[in-house]
């Protein structure tokens, strides 16, 4: 496989169907994933597969998930009130 991407050159060799082929460019930190699903005389069929977040917003992300979690004894508070709540069903005769 010989792949150009802005005007830099990557070649691999013996790639497989469904085999993922990872490289990095300049502006992202992470790497882009190509997967090629079929070959045929005239045309060659795959996906792309690049991050959707970057690193800085996934940290982000993280701490603000971490800075709004619920403390443990609301939790069980909670959890016993749905207990209380259920009923249980008959046995099917």
């Amino acid at each position: 496989m010989e792949l150009l991407v802005d005007d830099r050159s990557l070649s691999q060799k013996h790639v497989n169907l469904y085999q993922p082929v990872m490289f990095y460019t300049p502006d992202i930190p992470q790497p882009v994933e190509l997967v090629i699903n079929s070959i045929t005389k005239d045309h060659i069929h795959g996906y792309v597969s690049a991050p959707r977040y970057r690193q800085s917003e996934l940290a982000s992300m993280s701490n603000a998930n971490a800075n709004s979690t619920p403390d443990a004894g609301a939790t069980s508070a909670n959890s016993a009130t749905a207990a209380t709540n259920r009923q249980k069903l008959p046995a099917p005769q």
